[in-house]
């Protein structure tokens, strides 16, 4: 067993040599956590007394204890008690579930060995990348042959002696930190020395596979086969008996050495040498001569049409005036490739869907059916400009590829500065004949040429969803009969309004338009039902994640589509499924925004020739709007602040006073943006007031380094350096800059009594920009 020895030591007196001396019992420790199955060893101390100590625990369900080891069993708390007489000490005990359990760890579950062959391989347990001393075991499986090898275990392997041709199976089972343990290990004594095939069928993963038929149809499977068997003896033709079988000789059956089709199932069909255990197995597949296809959605008249296919074969695709034939789908959506049973087809197409710049329009392909918008049936397509290509003028180096995802289609950008209407008309959607659907759309990335840093207006056939704010596809919206609601992820509001009757109807298509966009592009995801089956995956999410919050960033992202698909629940199903205190402590430990400058800075002290002014806010955002090369763009809640020159003197920001004490840690980003090519900007923790000299300062404990903007005009480090704060420390981390330092934070700011004070110096005519803060309790 894996244990962990926190002291090791024996209880004994502590020579005390007169009664004047107070009695007295202690333990080495008043408080103990434990993990499952780990042990610890408490060190007894006796003052002036003797005596045989007693031992116990509170609850032995949850630790046992033994001459002062104890033995953790089961989460929970229980009290470890030592006494002699009246006279007793306590520690209080912690048990915690294993953070991962162990696992059996075997380097075959499959062997083949010969008769009176020996053949060993590794088996161990494995904890926390560990190897723990565990015993293993082995049970013959029920049913299974006995008699066919022998199994042990020493030093790490298992070692394995054929006795007898045949196969068999065994359960390799142990017990480690009080987990029962278990794997299946096949075994098969053969003579290697034979070898027994088939030329004729093609052997995959799964072994040998054929495809038959009940009864012939042109362009169908064969009702019929036969085998040519290659059975070799050291590369001579082998003279031993064969003997041949099937496993259900009603579905196919031997005959003469063919293989015969006689109904439509599955049967495995044997060659075998049973003397030394040496055979093949044919996997065989019996199809009707034919299948009846029902095909949907094929005629302009919406009758269906009905074909007689032979098995594994495809109806030729159809042809529809004005549309482009998208792929065969079951009634239940998913893509067919293969006949193999009497069905349903359903035909999907792709149509136009239009894209408007002013009074110019633009055409390109989407799903358009009962399944509209599905990833399979939407083409992605560069539509800059309104062309399946990139122009010169739109590269790479402006990160736009990232912004097309699986299964989205894209609008198209408008010319700089435009002030008209940009927008896309979908293709005429029933809704009212429609379950539930829900789809996101937006710009592809914040815009910054209007009021305070704001995107214009966005409208859904006429009404108001507000302005996205600089958030990438900041709408989502649900359809659910003529209801539509549409979340704004900027403002954090939801807009609901009734569709015009002739949309509901799917009469004409849905419309969506902005206004006064500049070099952006609209996007729209396909529709998805909302009758998905969210309700298990958020079960089956909650019970792969752990039991406690931990910083896992696979966990994390679990629990981040655990959140998005529980603002899928009604009403009645949140009251059916309320949300576990696990999943809720899990969200309250995700990192969330804390803390924002609403004003951007406006209202905050600042010194030197640092000011978070109107002026520099403007331009900043304007400034930043310019697009060269920039991978940054200024949000609502970014503290924004202009310098006017800091070449050798100092400019200071405090911040709102805000307790990071309350969270495990505590994130923000800052650094310089804007003009500055080359320049060298220093970054001090707190005030500079005790320097003797401008190079003196960068001698002082809080001086934390420089960045140097590579770019003329640029933002490339506005967000460079990361500060993290947690246990009364901050840690300051550059991504292209060195600056690489922790210190110590005052516990008045640590504690939200005063607020964070960060210097700059060393620029010109530059903008300092701070993000809003992040914290987690993982």
């Amino acid at each position: 067993m894996l244990s962990s020895t926190f002291v090791l030591a024996s209880c004994g007196n502590e020579n005390a040599s007169t009664s004047e001396v107070q009695q007295s019992i202690s333990l080495s420790q008043t408080s103990l956590t434990l993990e499952q199955y780990q042990s610890a060893t408490l060190e007894c101390k006796l003052n002036n007394i003797s005596g045989a100590i007693t031992w116990t625990s509170s609850d032995l369900e949850i630790a046992t204890v033994n001459n002062g080891v104890v033995n953790a069993k089961n989460s929970g708390n229980c009290t470890i008690t030592a006494s002699i007489g009246s006279l007793k000490a306590e520690c209080a005990i912690t048990v915690v579930k294993l953070a991962q359990a162990p696992r059996l760890v075997m380097a075959d579950t499959t062997i083949s060995l010969d008769k009176d062959q020996t053949y060993s391989f590794d088996a161990y347990v494995l904890y926390k990348n560990e190897k723990i001393d565990s015993l293993l075991e082995f049970s013959l499986k029920e049913g299974e042959e006995d008699n066919i090898v022998s199994l042990s275990f020493a030093n790490g392997k298992i070692i394995a002696k054929g006795l007898a041709y045949g196969e068999t199976s065994y359960i390799v089972h142990t017990k480690a930190l009080g987990i029962n343990l278990s794997a299946s290990l096949s075994v098969k004594v053969s003579n290697s020395s034979l070898s027994l095939s088939i030329d004729n069928i093609e052997m995959n993963e799964e072994g040998y596979r054929l495809n038959l038929a009940a009864y012939k149809v042109e362009d169908g499977y064969d009702t019929e086969f036969t085998p040519k068997v290659i059975f070799k003896e050291n590369n001579q033709d082998a003279t031993y008996p064969l003997t041949y079988t099937s496993s259900d000789e009603n579905i196919a059956a031997w005959e003469n050495g063919k293989i015969i089709a006689k109904k439509d199932g599955q049967a495995t069909l044997k060659i075998e040498c049973e003397e030394f255990a040496v055979k093949v197995e044919i996997h065989v597949q019996v199809y009707k001569g034919a299948y009846r296809v029902t095909l949907k959605n094929t005629k302009a008249d919406g009758t269906d049409d009905v074909q007689m296919l032979a098995p594994g074969k495809m109806p030729a695709n159809p042809v529809l005036e004005g549309r482009k034939f998208a792929g065969w789908y079951s009634l239940d959506g998913e893509r067919v490739s293969e006949i193999i049973d009497d069905m349903t087809l359903v035909a999907r197409w792709k149509t136009q869907i239009e894209g408007f710049v002013g009074d110019t329009i633009y055409t390109f392909d989407v799903d358009n059916n009962e399944l509209y918008g599905t990833p399979e049936g939407v083409e992605k397509k560069w539509n800059a400009r309104g062309m399946n290509e990139v122009k010169n003028d739109i590269t790479q180096s402006w990160g736009y590829g990232a912004i097309y995802e699986d299964g989205s289609f894209v609008g198209l950008p408008n010319p700089n500065s435009f002030e008209g209407t940009v927008g896309v008309t979908f293709p005429a959607y029933d809704f009212s004949n429609s379950e539930p659907l829900t789809f996101s759309f937006g710009l592809s990335t914040g815009h910054d040429g209007n009021e305070a840093g704001k995107n214009s207006p966005f409208m859904v056939n006429g009404n108001s969803v507000g302005t996205d704010i600089n958030t990438k596809m900041a709408y989502t919206a649900k359809i659910d009969g003529n209801n539509v609601s549409v979340y704004n992820k900027s403002e954090e509001k939801t807009y609901s309004f009734n569709l015009e009757d002739e949309v509901y109807h799917g009469q004409k298509g849905l419309n969506i338009t902005c206004q006064n966009t500049q070099y952006r592009f609209f996007l729209c995801t396909p529709y998805k039902s909302l009758l998905v089956d969210y309700i298990s995956k958020c079960e089956s999410i909650e019970e792969e994640v752990p039991d406690s919050p931990i910083n896992d960033a696979d966990s994390i992202a679990l629990v981040k589509e655990y959140q998005e698909l529980r603002t899928l629940y009604t009403d009645t199903e949140n009251s059916l499924y309320p949300m576990s205190e696990k999943m809720s402590n899990w969200i309250d430990a995700l990192p969330k925004t804390v803390l924002r400058f609403e004003d951007n800075g406006r209202s905050l002290t600042t010194t030197g020739n640092l000011a978070c002014s109107d002026s520099w806010i403007n331009k900043a955002y304007t400034q930043n709007g310019l697009g060269r090369n920039v991978p940054f763009s200024l949000g609502e809640g970014y503290l924004i602040a202009g310098t006017d020159d800091l070449t050798k003197t100092y400019g200071s920001v405090t911040l709102p006073a805000f307790d990071f004490s309350a969270y495990k840690n505590v994130t923000f980003s800052f650094g310089q943006g804007g003009n500055g090519g080359g320049t060298k900007a220093r970054y001090f923790l707190g005030s500079v007031d005790n320097a003797t000299s401008y190079e003196d300062s960068l001698n002082l404990p809080n001086y934390l380094g420089e960045a140097t903007s590579t770019n003329t005009i640029g933002w490339n480090l506005a967000e460079d350096i990361k500060a993290t704060i947690s246990n009364g420390k901050i840690t300051f981390k550059g991504n292209e800059s060195t600056i690489d330092k922790t210190l110590d934070l005052d516990n008045d700011i640590y504690t939200g009594q005063k607020g964070l004070t960060l210097t700059l110096s060393n620029v010109t005519w530059e903008f300092f920009v701070l993000s809003p803060f992040t914290a987690s309790n993982i």
